[in-house]
């Protein structure tokens, strides 16, 4: 049965004393986006304020070709494999948001392996669905 839901994930990293500089030099992590306490933060090219905390984040829109729950595992396999670099870099909040956009219907399900990675790496997990066009 094909999935016709919109799946999108977005992993953010931060802590009091958080360093994503030294997250980026010790880790195999992909990151798209680094904050360093102080830097401007824009929005859509304006400035919106300076950052009260470094963080480092990643997202990842699932593409029509990808299976999201491939990409799920990917990315908690990538932040377990890594989660010493993380407290090295003293990231000590790790959070995980998955957006799903559906046409009819979402049913959402972690499977137990998934649950004890997300343990494992003691991360919060947030699950947002509405409507097509209304989360992602």
């Amino acid at each position: 049965m094909k999935d016709d839901n919109k799946y999108y994930f977005l992993v953010t990293i931060y802590g009091n004393n958080f360093s994503p500089k030294i997250l980026k030099e010790k880790s195999d992590l992909i990151i798209n986006e680094i904050v360093a306490k102080g830097d401007k933060i824009f929005r859509n090219g304006n400035f919106i304020k300076y950052a009260d905390y470094s963080y480092a984040s990643y997202n990842k829109t699932v593409e029509q070709n990808e299976n999201w729950n491939v990409v799920f595992n990917f990315i908690l396999d990538t932040l377990v494999e890594n989660y010493e670099s993380i407290k090295v870099a003293q990231g000590t909040t790790i959070n995980v948001y998955i957006g799903i956009e559906y046409k009819n219907q979402c049913n959402f399900e972690l499977r137990v392996d998934e649950i004890e990675k997300l343990n494992k790496i003691k991360a919060t997990i947030a699950i947002s669905t509405g409507k097509e066009g209304n989360i992602i």
